[in-house]
Formats: structure tokens, sequence, C-alpha cells
């Protein structure tokens, strides 16, 4: 009996001892069933600022919005928000910048499991030294959150000042599965600003100024977000507001008078950077000095219409640009838009408005071709004022020609000239039929107004107006090489001008009023010059006097 109780304690014993080192191994599994977060690897890469995204949250950066502004003076601005292609084209994520970062960890309740501080060098971070290192996760699904020490953390929010919008820096790695095994963690850190640009464009327009055409952009006041705080979990975004006045904007220098199209922008770097959910709408772009299409621009304002909230990390571009709507003038004298004189009929374009300069609306006798002179015995003489009117470079045929009292461009066709054996008017002329017929254009209705001139043959200066307002870049500074240089104009936005008034686009060989000397063969030989307009090029020739072209007449009012 004692043999067999022994033999219970005995076994008794062992069971105890073999559930005892069970329930120590338990202990130990228990503890040691933990991730320690400084043996994942975090790497980090630098996201650049985006125009698009697959996911539906930032699916709207995709998007252009578009309005239009009057701004008087049959002026109007179409302003545009924008994804900005411009951004560069580098990849779209690099090696980040070496510096100190934090990282987060959330489980999918969102509560804050862990705080790891480090640094990052060589896209690796690696935990601080002195800093708790052996924060442990449950293996589960988490979701982490870094940072760059641009950003601010009070508990679960994270906040920026606008002054760190381009530099500070944040990064999400979503539903990371934590197994215990080797891992490695990537982040992309991407802004938690955005990037935006202003530009205002001018096609297709002289800029008339004394002074250069200066611009800025400010803000509505307490509109403009300069701190934000989102939660670092659900993202959400809250935000303090304040007022920018004053982004300096690039400035239209005299130099890029005549230019076809002119784009100023942020000077410096050409872009500013702002805080998420910062809205396009409070925006406005004022001119501070300037004229543009003659006229005033200092005090002038535009508003952005457009309401876009922008996101992090987004880039964008608002652009201000700005038309005229044509002058046209009229049979009893006035000139203005088509809509402010209603009932009224046009007979010319405006082509440039401080001089009164139009230009017919159809050609003469529907594009009949003629002589710049009839007189075959005559035809290389010197046929102009006198021998400083007629150019012996192609440049000098874009400036206008200095005779008497009147525009030059006029006075060569009505101002006597002496070189033939009678002094004649080339206008009253019949040996000069093209300035004759130019002369004796009727545009089809009754001219009543008493301020209206004569019609006269035009010079390239002349046609430099209307190209250089409507559709062509010939400024005054530009140095033509050859007859044989072509530049291009868009002639459909021409031809609407004309045609939607019931006039006709100008298309072909035109003669102008001027001559060209030609001393290469060493004896003075004199050319007439003449404008050719196809398919959207634009070019200057130089021609026999005999040669037959069309005429298309200017008039000043």
């Amino acid at each position: 009996m004692k043999k067999r109780s022994k033999t219970i304690f005995n076994l008794l014993v062992a069971i105890c001892s073999i559930t005892a080192i069970s329930c120590n191994n338990d202990v130990l599994e228990e503890k040691t069933n933990k991730v320690d977060l400084s043996q994942i690897e975090f790497s980090l890469t630098d996201a650049d600022f985006q125009t698009e995204d697959d996911n539906a949250s930032t699916r709207s950066l995709k998007e252009t919005v578009k309005d239009t502004v009057s701004l008087g003076d049959g002026m109007t601005a179409e302003v545009t928000v924008e994804p900005d292609t411009a951004v560069t084209k580098s990849p779209k994520t690099r090696a980040i910048s070496n510096g100190h970062y934090t990282m987060l960890a959330y489980d999918m309740g969102g509560n804050l499991k862990g705080v790891l501080e480090g640094s990052v060098s060589g896209s690796i971070f690696t935990p601080a030294s002195g800093k708790p290192e052996n924060i442990q996760l449950t293996p589960g699904t988490y979701t982490f959150v870094c940072y760059n020490d641009k950003v601010t953390r009070n508990g679960n929010d994270l906040t920026v000042a606008i002054a760190d919008a381009e530099t500070a820096r944040i990064g999400r790695a979503e539903n990371v599965v934590v197994s215990g095994k080797k891992q490695k963690i990537p982040f992309v850190m991407k802004h938690a600003g955005c990037k935006v640009r202003f530009q205002y464009n001018i096609p297709a327009l002289e800029i008339y100024q004394s002074e250069d055409v200066k611009a800025s952009v400010s803000s509505d006041i307490g509109s403009v977000p300069t701190t934000v705080t989102m939660n670092a979990f659900a993202t959400n975004v809250s935000y303090s507001s304040g007022t920018i006045t004053g982004i300096p904007l690039s400035v239209f220098y005299k130099t890029q008078e005549g230019a076809y199209t002119v784009t100023g922008c942020l000077g410096g770097s050409g872009e500013v950077y702002m805080l998420p959910s910062t809205n396009s709408s409070n925006f406005t772009l004022n001119f501070n000095s300037g004229q543009i299409w003659e006229t005033e621009f200092t005090g002038k304002s535009i508003k952005v219409p457009t309401s876009k909230v922008m996101k992090m990390n987004g880039s964008y571009v608002v652009k201000f640009k700005i038309f005229t709507k044509p002058y046209y003038l009229f049979s009893d004298g006035t000139a203005g838009l088509l809509a402010k004189h209603p009932g009224k009929t046009p007979i010319g374009l405006v082509v440039y408005r401080p001089m009164h300069l139009a230009m017919a609306l159809k050609d003469v006798d529907a594009g009949t071709t003629y002589q710049w002179n009839s007189l075959i015995g005559a035809i290389n003489n010197n046929d102009e004022r006198n021998s400083s009117e007629h150019p012996d470079d192609v440049y000098s045929l874009l400036t206008e020609p200095s005779i008497g009292s009147d525009p030059g461009d006029y006075a060569i066709s009505y101002q006597g000239f002496t070189t033939l054996s009678t002094s004649e008017v080339k206008a009253n002329s019949t040996n000069f039929p093209a300035f004759y017929a130019a002369a004796h254009y009727t545009p089809g209705v009754p001219v009543t107004g008493t301020n209206i001139n004569h019609w006269f043959l035009p010079t390239v200066y002349s046609w430099r107006h209307l190209l250089q307002h409507y559709g062509k870049n010939m400024s005054s500074a530009y140095t033509f090489s050859s007859w044989t240089d072509q530049f291009d104009y868009s002639s459909s936005s021409i031809a609407s001008l004309f045609t939607s008034v019931g006039g006709t686009a100008p298309t072909g060989m035109y003669w102008t009023g001027r001559e060209y000397e030609d001393t290469s063969s060493g004896t003075p030989q004199y050319y007439g010059v003449s404008m050719f307009l196809d398919n959207n090029k634009v070019s200057i020739w130089k021609s026999d006097k005999w040669d037959s072209k069309k005429v298309r007449p200017f008039i000043y009012y």
C-alpha cells in the first residue's frame, strides 16, 4: 500500500512539474510573441508634387476649371485653375533628405501603440540612441505614420505652418501586417503643403506702357490657411486662417512690347507653397502699373471665380488669360465694341487705338489686282518723297515713315512726290493704280462721320498692327534677316474678325505703300513692297512695280 501511494505521489509531482514547465513556456511565449519596431527596416522616399492620382480622393487634381471675368474697356480675362503640367520631369519618387524623423504606429482602431524617433540617412530610418527602442507590437495589422521635424505633434494631431509648406513631409504606410518575420516597410513621404503657380498671359496683344506692367497676387482677409492640423490616423484636416498680400509676379518688361504671347509668373522660383484646404477662389490678381491694348491697367484686379480646394502634395497653376474684344469703326465715325453700338454698320476693324487706325473690312473690288506703278519707263525710279523714305534694309519697313505732319503711311499716298517729271499725288493719279484704288475704296454704305479721313494704301507698319494685335508677333525689336523669312500667325482668328461682320478675310499678296532701295548692283533699283499672307504664314516681299497684287485700304478716323 505504501509503495502504491509513493508511486501515485511521484506521478503527481511529475504531472505538476510538466504543468509548471508548460506554464512557464506559455509565459515566455506570451512575453516573446511581440514584434520589436526597431527590428523592422523602414525605408523612405520623397514623392514629387502630383498632378493626378489613382485614388478617388485626389482625382479632382486632374480637372481644369474655367471662368470668364469682365475687366471693362472691352477686355475680358479667362481664369483657369488646373493641374500644373509643368512639374519637374524627374521620377515620381527620389531619395529623401537626411534628417530627424518620427514614426507612429496605430492599430486598426486608431489607437496609438508606439512612437519611434530616429534619423534618416541614405533613405533608411535608424532609431535614435537613447530613445526607447523596445517598442513592441502584437502581431496584427497597423497603420504607420512618419513625419519630419517641420511637423509638430500634439497627441494624434500633426500641425504644419505655412512657412513650412514646402519642406514639411508626412508619409503613411496603411494596412501593414506585422508578423514578427523580418520585414521592410517602405514610406512614400509627401509634401504636407501644395505648390501653386500664378500666370498672367496676354495673347496676340501689344503692350503699350509708360512703365513696366507689374502685378501681384493677394488673398481675401482671413481666407488662407496659415496652419493646418490633421489627425495622424484619420487625416481629417482643420486649419486656422490668415491673409497673404502682395505675392509679387514677374514683370512684363518694355522689351517685350509687341510679343505675340507674353507670360508673367511669380518672381524668383515662379511658385509659392500653400497649405491643403486652400481655396483658389480666395485669390486676386492685382495690376500695379502699365497699359494693355491702350487701356490703363493700374488698379485693375481679377478675382478668381473658380472654387477649387487644393490638396496635400498637389500641384496647381492659376492662369489669367487676358483678351480684348475687337473694336470696329462705324460709318458714323464712332468706334467701339459691336455690343455697345447696336444698329450701327461697321466699315473697318480698328487695329491701333492710340492712332485711331482702322483697316477696311474688304479688299478693293472683291480682290481685283492692281499695279504699284503703271509707268513702265519709270518703273524703277524713286517714287517716294525723298531718298530717306525708301529704306535699304528690311527691318526699317516695320517703322512708320516720317513725312511731314501727317502720319507717314498716310502721307505716302497724299503728299506730292517730285521725282517724276510732274509732281503727283499717288492717291489721285492713275499712274499709281494701287494707290488710286485704295483712295477710292467705298465700304458699301454711306459714310457720314466727319472725323473719318481718306482711305490709303497701307505700309508694312500699318499691317504690323493688325498682325500684332490679333495674331502675329512682329515686334519692332525684331530684325528680319531676309526676304524669305516667314512667320506664323493665326489666320483663323483674324478671319473671324472680318467675316463675322460681313467682311472678307485678308489672304494672298497685297501691295504696301513703301518702296525698297536695292543697291546690290551698284545702281539703285527701287521695288515695291508687299505683304503675303498664306496658310498661317506671313512674309514681306519685294516686287517689280508693274506686278499686280491685291489692295486692302486703311484709314484714320
